[in-house]
């Protein structure tokens, strides 16, 4: 791999996730509610953020798991909690969920 995509690292998650679950960038676009030219930039300037790693996961229907270093506790970022106060998102990956592909 090349120092220049090896950098990317949020990229090379959210990539990793779609492909394992056949994920298209246009259906990715929809859930991170921006356009596939917008998602491209991203990829290219690896500008994820947490928000959209935390969407791609629901898109996958993949868990985020925290796990403690110390105690191995380990803690599931529950995605319709983290995104209470963000309404919008929420009515948007609903919208989303309940359609047929």
């Amino acid at each position: 791999m090349s120092k220049e995509r090896k950098g990317r690292v949020k990229g090379n998650i959210i990539k990793w996730m779609i492909k394992q679950k056949d994920i298209s960038r246009a259906l990715l676009s929809e859930y991170l509610g921006i356009s596939k030219p917008y998602l491209d930039n991203k990829f290219f300037r690896d500008s994820f953020s947490f928000d959209d790693i935390v969407l791609t996961a629901m898109a996958c229907d993949y868990e985020i798991v925290l796990r403690d270093r110390d105690t191995k506790e380990a803690f599931k970022l529950d995605a319709e909690d983290y995104f209470r106060e963000k309404s919008e998102v929420l009515a948007r990956v609903k919208s989303i969920e309940g359609r047929e592909f």
